[in-house]
């Protein structure tokens, strides 16, 4: 298909997952070229010109939440129509997911595949952080890293507010290594 609907929570993957899927699809010469281009909902608002971004992949961060003065479900479905040549992926999060659906039936219909990505478990996300420091010249002890994953346990069944996959690893990363070089 030209169009999916990537599900899944901040910093899972799906922008990269896209990206990938261009360049399958430009090698497969289904798509002419692999640009990315990535937007979000102000695109619409502001009525930019789509047909520059023809023939690509298109990368749309969907926010429900958005209010607009015209219908957002009619200019995206104009819009797809200006584009047909292009792979358009529509990212939205799980709590978003039904909104979408709600509000905008005409829209969700055009979208005949739908890719949902799973958050990390805790030892993805240590691993995702010891890939990292590893990358600093840094590696965690056994204390540490048992440490780090009951941390993302914690925030897993918590769901923290800053829970967001691979950010959350990239900034509990950072915080560590700011208190550790506050120490010294």
């Amino acid at each position: 298909p030209m169009k999916y609907i990537f599900v899944g929570n901040h910093g899972i993957g799906k922008q990269m997952m896209a990206n990938q899927l261009g360049e399958l699809y430009r090698s497969l010469e289904i798509i002419p070229n692999s640009s990315y281009v990535s937007i979000f909902n102000d695109f619409f608002r502001d009525n930019k010109n789509i047909e520059e971004y023809a023939n690509n992949t298109i990368y749309f961060h969907f926010d429900s939440d958005m209010e607009y003065k015209e219908d957002l479900e009619l200019k995206m479905i104009e819009t797809l129509e200006k584009i047909p040549n292009s792979l358009f992926i529509l990212a939205v999060t799980p709590n978003k997911l039904s909104d979408l659906r709600v509000k905008y039936p005409k829209l969700f219909s055009l979208f005949p595949k739908i890719i949902r990505f799973d958050d990390y478990k805790s030892d993805d996300l240590f691993n995702i952080t010891a890939q990292l420091a590893e990358e600093q010249n840094l590696i965690f002890n056994d204390h540490a890293k048992n440490q780090l994953i009951e941390y993302y346990n914690y925030c897993r069944k918590n769901k923290a507010i800053f829970y967001s996959n691979f950010y959350l690893a990239k900034n509990t990363l950072t915080t560590i290594i700011e208190k550790h070089t506050k120490d010294i």
